[in-house]
């Protein structure tokens, strides 16, 4: 796996609410959601935890990539 950037890994510690995580499925058709009991287990690792997400798993369990967007506190990555 590779490492999450310093930057992202950074805004990581300074986020605020949810995640949205989004998949695809085998005929390209979007699957977002927002989790809010997500951690970063390691620099390459993030956990997200699967309540009852069943498209989202099914999307993974079919090869799809994710991808995670989150909030952060700008005033908390200036200091």
């Amino acid at each position: 796996m590779i490492a999450l950037p310093e930057e992202v890994s950074s805004a990581w510690e300074n986020r605020e609410g949810p995640i949205i995580l989004s998949t695809v499925n085998k005929g390209g058709i979007p699957n977002s959601i927002y989790a809010t009991c997500v951690s970063k287990y390691s620099e390459d690792i993030l956990v997200v935890a699967n309540n009852y997400f069943s498209k989202t798993l099914e999307n993974i369990e079919a090869g799809s990539k994710g991808s995670i967007l989150f909030i952060t506190n700008k005033d908390r990555l200036c200091e």
